[in-house]
């Protein structure tokens, strides 16, 4: 699997790593997750945190007919979300560009890419100094 998630309720955040290279079907897969997770919430923040994956492939007709998923599960509700691309890459960041302007439209819905862990940390408004570290502390 290429995708995981961990849910950090204090802070009101998902967490999604990706690891290796990164397609469409980890975006479904991520959906399929988040959506059936029982601490997902709405309006939870969420990181999607690219710093594991080597590369990636975006089918953008595939893409654009996974979006009206994406907004029925985390576009849900008038509370605003964040969505937090960590991709410290040009390869990366470029890949996610296009995810990034599909959720332009969207009224509740921030996507934006940070190229560091503070920038993203910063971004999310959280007082977090490592996210692994508090990864790290949640029960297993």
């Amino acid at each position: 699997m290429t995708v995981s998630l961990k849910i950090l309720l204090p802070e009101n955040l998902a967490l999604f790593y990706f690891s290796d290279i990164v397609t469409e079907a980890d975006y479904s897969e991520a959906l399929q997750i988040y959506a059936t997770h029982p601490d997902a919430r709405e309006g939870q923040n969420l990181l999607c945190d690219l710093r594991g994956a080597t590369d990636g492939t975006i089918d953008m007709a595939k893409r654009v007919t996974l979006q009206p998923s994406l907004d029925r599960v985390l576009g849900a509700g008038d509370t605003p979300r964040k969505i937090i691309y960590l991709a410290p890459s040009l390869p990366l960041t470029n890949l996610i560009k296009p995810c990034i302007a599909l959720w332009q439209p969207h009224p509740t819905v921030t996507a934006t890419n940070a190229t560091s862990e503070a920038q993203a940390i910063a971004m999310l408004g959280l007082t977090l100094t490592s996210l692994p570290q508090k990864v790290a502390e949640l029960p297993s």
